[in-house]
């Protein structure tokens, strides 16, 4: 991948300890809230069991209005129509009658959703407020296994230890600052190579790519690509359509 910008900054800021830890935070600050706002609606206190309930009236005005329609063209299928679906409906019936699971109701998923946010914030909260203020402006090291590693809530590795064989990432995020949305010119352009065969070292960039056909067998689209990563003048008026 080229990434092209002439604006003399890093298209790249490192993300902080802290702000990772706080973006956590924020995510589940807002699924709690979206969990509390939907608990608010009637529907949602009612049981699986007693909203089937509910509904039968609904389910039984839709049959009549396909038994009565189908009465028109085909007598026999509209009664085995009739009879299947009366079928089905007793056989729900019975099965929410007897699953423990249909007594919850939509709002009680929704609390246990809710008790899982409060842990997150708590933890994470704690986290961060066990960090120096060094600590929390230190660069975010992500890995997915940090969490029983570390025994904590974000994932992250602690900066100190965040160096070679610990397998983690070093977490960024854009900088707004190199696009200007009020110019409509294009700023920043970005290239993806794809070479379809060649070594592992050639696939990820034409000039790395070998041609030797023999050795790497490869593709006419790929020496394609390789003959236009060499055309030097075309380039020049490509990145010419980037502005300052």
């Amino acid at each position: 991948m080229t990434i092209t910008c002439k604006k003399q900054q890093p298209l790249f800021i490192p993300v902080s300890q802290e702000e990772f830890i706080n973006a956590h935070i924020s995510y589940w600050e807002k699924e709690l809230d979206k969990n509390i706002k939907e608990q608010q609606i009637p529907e949602n206190e009612l049981s699986v069991r007693e909203t089937f309930e509910s509904e039968k009236n609904e389910r039984q005005a839709a049959l009549d209005k396909a038994y009565r329609e189908m009465l028109k063209y085909d007598k026999n299928a509209a009664e085995e129509m009739r009879k299947s679906m009366m079928e089905v409906e007793s056989q729900l019936s019975s099965s929410m009658a007897t699953d423990p699971d249909a007594a919850y109701s939509k709002n009680d998923l929704l609390e246990n959703g809710n008790e899982i946010a409060r842990q997150q914030i708590e933890a994470l909260k704690a986290e961060l407020a066990a960090l120096s203020s060094e600590q929390r402006n230190k660069q975010a090291h992500y890995n997915v296994n940090a969490r029983e590693a570390y025994n904590n809530q974000s994932g992250l590795v602690p900066f100190e230890k965040a160096k070679p064989p610990i397998n983690c990432d070093p977490l960024v995020r854009i900088n707004k600052n190199s696009v200007d949305a009020n110019n409509p010119e294009p700023q920043l352009m970005v290239i993806t190579w794809s070479i379809l065969f060649g070594s592992a070292e050639s696939s990820s960039s034409p000039r790395f790519f070998d041609d030797d056909e023999k050795s790497y067998r490869a593709h006419a689209g790929d020496r394609a690509i390789v003959e236009l990563y060499k055309q030097e003048e075309i380039w020049e008026k490509i990145f010419e359509l980037v502005v300052e």
